[in-house]
């Protein structure tokens, strides 16, 4: 068994791994991150809704939630006005990662709730490097 597994298995043990809620309605988007994610030591707690990653956030305190904005049950915009309006959740960072057009109108009404926006198609590396720098503190914002 290698170093990094036993650290990893140690961390979750000891309950020190991060958590990384991932919600996306895609499996294949969830899965994809899940395994990028958890090869680089986070806890990853895949919703596939907006209402479940209300809740999931709430129940579960993740470092940093990583979502879609285009779900058929709640509207993006307004996950974000509730986790931020929560105080459970008001400081946990989201990173959006969307289909939707990275447009400026599209970041500007998102500004004040998310730290990075990701447009679909993306890289998974790319996107654990943005975990990283968020999780860490090294954010551009």
């Amino acid at each position: 068994m290698s170093d990094t597994v036993t650290q990893n298995d140690e961390s979750a043990k000891r309950g020190t791994r991060k958590r990384i809620l991932i919600s996306d309605p895609e499996p294949f988007i969830r899965d994809t991150l899940r395994i990028k994610l958890a090869s680089k030591g986070y806890n990853v707690i895949p919703v596939d809704s907006g209402r479940d990653t209300l809740r999931m956030a709430v129940r579960n305190d993740p470092s940093l939630i990583l979502m879609e904005i285009d779900y058929k049950d709640v509207d993006g915009l307004r996950i974000c006005q509730m986790l931020k309006g929560h105080t459970k959740t008001a400081g946990i960072p989201i990173v959006i990662l969307t289909e939707l057009r990275d447009t400026p109108e599209n970041k500007f009404m998102y500004s004040s709730y998310v730290e990075e926006f990701i447009s679909k198609p993306f890289s998974p590396r790319e996107v654990a490097r943005v975990v990283d720098n968020i999780v860490k503190g090294r954010n551009k914002k």
